[in-house]
């Protein structure tokens, strides 16, 4: 695209793109801590207009002990239904005004004002999938992610979940328990319930206000070396390690409960806290786009555009997916914790 008066080439832009646009992608993955985890680990979405999900909702009965010659049953009953999800789509815009091109002359300011737009919008963009992802994507007349909210519930909040409705098929349906305090004996209930057969939860997610309640209820002799030895980081892959042995990305504090973390997270909602299995609860992202390259995760860059009727040049980061569960059941919900 022709630049008239511009003080920097497009040998100039398409250099700063590549060098900021990864790191834009990356400030949004280390964000909020319930947003990075899963959507640093999510799966790819292979097109489609739904992700049809197959749900086992009941035992088969073609199946038994039997004796000799006894004839076996070949009934073919129908045990599974699909989940459908519909991809949700997120957007940051990067604008530049004429003005500001003119004023900052040179390369080097120019791409400070990028890099500094960029980086504010990334920002941005991470509130707002953070918001999301403890959300029931209802918000902005549906648009917003299909999050936390609905996806671990017993139909007290979302009675259709997927296309499923709890109320009927009771498979669908995750043990929440509202309770103002929380104790030991509670986490140790919410675990059980999450655990079905050899398939532990093995996340517990919650607020900072939680998080300094379950401080308070270990064991003394633990909360004494913590205060030496510190709390163990949690990234976005793996279990939590001691932050002299890690590399790189950011980590966030954790606690365990029956070798499980427990983090904090600020944008998780008021009062909840959540018992997950990461292996039923993951984001499904996009990889393709028709126009833009691949970024990561799900995000697309645009490149800076010239409109037809401003001065000024605007780029758009993209983002196609959304939170998926194929099992409600393998997670737990306490909310309303005051104390």
């Amino acid at each position: 695209m022709a630049r008239p008066s511009s003080t920097f080439s497009d040998f100039v832009l398409s250099t700063t793109n590549q060098t900021l646009v990864p790191k834009v992608v990356d400030n949004i993955l280390n964000g909020n801590f319930g947003l990075m985890r899963f959507l640093s680990n999510s799966e790819p979405w292979n097109g489609g207009d739904q992700l049809m999900l197959p749900v086992k909702i009941q035992k088969g009965t073609a199946n038994g002990s039997y004796a000799g010659l006894d004839t076996l049953s070949t009934a073919q009953t129908s045990d599974r239904i699909l989940a459908s999800v519909d991809p949700k789509q997120y957007y940051g815009a990067v604008v530049v005004s004429g003005i500001q091109r003119a004023v900052n002359s040179g390369d080097g300011k120019v791409l400070d004002l990028l890099a500094t737009e960029m980086s504010s919008k990334a920002d941005d963009l991470k509130d707002t999938l953070g918001d999301g992802f403890y959300g029931d994507g209802t918000g902005n007349a549906n648009k917003d992610l299909t999050g936390l909210r609905a996806a671990v519930d017993d139909s007290t909040f979302v009675t259709t979940y997927e296309g499923i409705s709890r109320a009927t098929y009771t498979q669908w349906r995750s043990t929440i328990t509202s309770d103002a305090t929380v104790t030991l004996p509670d986490f140790a209930t919410d675990f059980n319930a999450a655990k079905v057969g050899a398939e532990d939860p093995n996340l517990l997610l919650s607020t900072p206000a939680v998080f300094n309640i379950f401080e308070a209820l270990m064991d003394q002799d633990v909360r004494y070396s913590l205060s030496f030895t510190g709390y163990d980081q949690i990234y976005a892959k793996g279990l939590p390690r001691k932050s002299s042995n890690l590399a790189q990305g950011q980590g966030f504090n954790s606690l365990y409960f029956r070798g499980v973390p427990l983090v904090a997270d600020e944008k998780c909602t008021a009062g909840r806290l959540y018992t997950l299995n990461e292996n039923h609860i993951f984001f499904k992202t996009f990889r393709k786009h028709p126009k833009h390259s691949s970024q990561s995760n799900g995000f697309f860059w645009t490149g800076l555009k010239e409109p037809v009727n401003q001065d000024g040049e605007v780029g758009h980061f993209l983002w196609y997916g959304n939170l998926a569960s194929d099992g409600p059941r393998f997670s737990a919900l306490r909310y309303s914790i005051t104390g």
